[in-house]
């Protein structure tokens, strides 16, 4: 036994302890046949072409310019083809990724609390809790979570980088006065700072959750650092400012890539009282699933309503709690851990609402360092008593071990689609997100009457939801599976029978089965329900100009304009047109088409018809020579061409 409490003592051994347990915890996503799940796997890997082809230029550079998937983080998805050019699509080896970069950073929060605290046992208190709490799970076994993992090392060793920093800085310049109080602030190299900037930078290029690092490094400078005693306030917020500019930076296009993709809810659906009352709804909720992890779920979408006593109790929960750490301020590690937790949840608390989402696990990765700060400095009091330590010591061992057996479980829960979103169904109620999601987990395996069920499980909770996020149908769709695909919408529309696009969609699904006439009565349907329903006026337009109804079908055209602008719209009015030998109203409805969308083949063959009938062949070349790049197997565009061309060259009008 002294041997072992000696190597317990020893930082290397605590190391690979911590990443042995960590292994432990979360084995099965590497090795226990886990899949990629349909919750953003697909954007991020399965389904995204660019990344599917490793590390390429184009690659590359598409990293660094887009905002695809509402979020501009170039280092995340450079990560992610680092994964498709060593292991290609073998979901293994994603997860074990993950898994590694937790272990590292369960290391890293071991080595630098250690270092910047000098208490070994609470470092590996916390490093533990870090590791092995269920909350967690979310961010390491979620593949698509690798954002987290990945911006979370760099912001470690940022934090590593500055204590060392400030630990190891140069003597002071001028010795002060004899007999002075006032100390002189140490000179630190440049050097030390800019790597700090960069781990920073790399941090925010992974996900702008360490935002929030100039806070976390003026409250380190207060404690553990203590440079406070010595240095001023003043001093110390102006040496940050070159890190807030780049969390300045960060926020900017954040805030553009999820304004671009719509995916920041207006203040007119979600006003600022009811902000804050999500945010302290989460941060409450947070607390107790730090304390008590269970029904842990990967998604939990905004209620109705609230039951009558959750906020009460949110407000008294937080009060309590700040009203402690404030009498017990001046051991300063406790109103330390607090503010760490409320500070650097701001970013993802609910005050800029993003997502379906009133809280999420993946939130905690960060913040939770705060509450385990807190909790393993007042165990360490509480073994300074002599008396309590062997207690206190059996009892936080059992409870790091309980956490550690109750996260391997919820780790099995990221194992496919089919038990991810079965788990969040049974957890959180009246989860129509998770319902919706098992439904199409179950269409993609051919069960359909159970995906049915849960299908209506989802309209009943949240029907509008249904009708903006219709899996299930598309999926159907895409596999050609048209007679579920008449069950399905013919469900849904008796369910929702006020829903302009399901009935449209019904109507969509009669069409490629024949039905023109089933297909015509859907649309009109959906039009009177909405008469600003453009699309199911354009499929109805469609229907018209097939059956020869030119003006009929040219009226369709014309409102659904009034209401959406639309390339195919204009394409096909401007196609009638040309068949009433209207030149001028075809080649404006066709230039517009194009302008919308110069990828419409068939609107630049029209329009290449169009001028060639007023003999502007040039511009008749022109358009077909781009519809034949677009489309080389094209059946009629080769011979318009040759026969513009022929025309050109004889000089002839038309």
């Amino acid at each position: 036994m002294p041997k072992v409490a000696e190597l317990l003592r020893q930082p290397w051994f605590c190391a690979v302890l911590l990443i042995l347990a960590v292994l432990v915890v979360y084995w099965p996503v590497a090795v226990g046949g886990f899949q990629f799940v349909d919750f953003d796997d697909q954007q991020y890997i399965t389904d995204n072409a660019i990344v599917k082809q490793g590390l390429t230029d184009d690659g590359i550079r598409w990293a660094f310019t887009t905002f695809t998937a509402s979020n501009w983080h170039p280092l995340t998805w450079l990560s992610h083809m680092l994964d498709c050019t060593l292991f290609g699509l073998r979901p293994g080896w994603h997860h074990a990724i993950n898994v590694l970069l937790h272990a590292i950073n369960t290391v890293l929060v071991f080595l630098v609390l250690r270092r910047a605290t000098t208490s070994h046992w609470a470092s590996l208190a916390v490093a533990a809790l870090f590791g092995l709490h269920p909350l967690h799970v979310e961010s390491v076994a979620w593949v698509a979570e690798r954002k987290d993992v990945l911006s979370t090392l760099f912001g470690l060793l940022a934090i590593g980088t500055y204590v060392r920093w400030v630990q190891f800085g140069e003597a002071p310049a001028t010795k002060p006065p004899k007999g002075s109080k006032v100390l002189t602030a140490p000179r630190r190299g440049l050097a030390g700072y800019l790597i700090v900037m960069a781990w920073f930078a790399l941090s925010l290029l992974a996900k702008p959750m360490f935002v929030t690092l100039p806070f976390i490094l003026l409250l380190m400078d207060w404690w553990p650092l203590r440079r406070t005693d010595r240095e001023r306030w003043t001093t110390l917020v102006i040496e940050k400012l070159p890190l807030v500019a780049l969390t300045i930076g960060s926020c900017v296009m954040t805030v553009l890539a999820q304004r671009t993709k719509g995916a920041i809810a207006s203040t007119d659906l979600w006003p600022l009282a009811k902000r804050i009352e999500t945010a302290t709804l989460a941060a409450a909720s947070y607390v107790w699933n730090l304390v008590w992890p269970t029904d842990l779920a990967c998604i939990y979408p905004h209620p109705r309503e609230w039951e009558p006593w959750r906020l009460p109790l949110s407000i008294l929960t937080l009060l309590v709690i700040t009203i402690v750490v404030a009498v017990l301020w001046r051991r300063r590690v406790y109103l330390m851990g607090w503010l760490l937790f409320l500070g650097t949840l701001v970013p993802v608390i609910g005050l800029v609402q993003v997502g379906a989402q009133w809280k999420a696990d993946r939130y905690t990765y960060l913040p939770a360092l705060g509450v385990f700060i807190m909790v393993a400095w007042g165990v360490a009091v509480m073994i300074e008593r002599q008396a309590w330590r062997r207690g206190v010591a059996i009892v936080s061992g059992l409870a790091i071990l309980a956490l550690a057996i109750a996260a391997h479980q919820q780790v099995w829960t990221w194992r496919d689609s089919r038990t991810l979103f079965t788990h969040a169904a049974e957890v959180v109620p009246n989860n129509h997100v998770a319902h919706n999601s098992l439904a199409a987990a179950l269409t993609k395996a051919g069960e359909d009457v159970a995906a049915a069920e849960h299908v209506r499980a989802a309209a009943s909770i949240h029907p509008n939801y249904l009708q903006q996020n219709d899996f299930v149908g598309k999926i159907l769709l895409e596999a050609d599976r048209l007679p579920a695909a008449l069950a399905h919408y013919t469900m849904l529309t008796e369910l929702i029978p006020k829903s302009a696009a399901l009935r449209s969609n019904l109507g969509s699904v009669r069409y490629r089965l024949h039905d023109l006439e089933g297909a015509q009565r859907d649309w009109t349907m959906a039009i009177s329900i909405d008469p600003q329903y453009a699309g199911a006026r354009r499929n109805l337009g469609s229907l018209l100009m097939q059956r020869g109804e030119l003006d009929a079908a040219a009226a369709e055209y014309q409102r659904s304009l009034q209401d959406e602008e639309h390339a195919d719209a204009h394409a096909n009015l401007g196609a009638i047109r040309l068949q009433q030998n209207q030149m001028d109203a075809a080649v404006a409805e066709l230039q517009k088409a194009v302008m919308l969308d110069p990828s419409v083949v068939e609107a630049r063959v029209s329009l290449g018809v169009a001028m060639a009938r007023l003999g502007r062949w040039d511009d008749a070349i022109a358009q077909l020579s781009e519809a034949l790049r677009l489309k080389p197997d094209h059946p009629q565009a080769r011979m318009l061409l040759d026969a513009a061309r022929q025309q050109r060259q004889a000089g002839r009008t038309p």
